[in-house]
């Protein structure tokens, strides 16, 4: 049977920032202008998008603990809150952005906690 995963434990807290973590990982500033604009444009197509970035890791979570829909709302809506607070200086620029960077966003936004 699977666990359940208690959203207010830090050790189960720490698990959800790394599927966001790896969700992020190799993001470049020029994706993250492109998904400002997709969302703007299609939600629908927004959602699928961001969904496909996190679902290996939530997946790969899903094998031990019992993954909710409470929980998958919590993953979209943290990627999607970094999404749209990154400062972008340069669109077109390709490197790729640092995922703690990233993750401070939340931190700093005084959700250190999931919920």
């Amino acid at each position: 049977m699977k666990k359940e995963l208690n959203l207010e434990s830090a050790k189960h807290s720490k698990m959800i920032y790394e599927v966001v973590e790896q969700a992020l990982k190799g993001i470049s500033k020029k994706e993250i202008v492109k998904l400002r604009k997709i969302c703007a444009e299609d939600g629908y197509e927004y959602c699928n998008y961001i969904k496909i970035k996190y679902i290996i890791g939530l997946g790969m979570l899903g094998l031990e603990y019992r993954v909710t829909q409470e929980v998958e709302e919590v993953v979209f809506f943290m990627i999607h809150r970094i999404i749209h607070r990154i400062t972008i200086t340069d669109e077109y620029d390709e490197s790729e952005l640092d995922t703690s960077v990233l993750l401070n966003i939340i931190i700093r936004d005084g959700t250190s906690k999931i919920i």
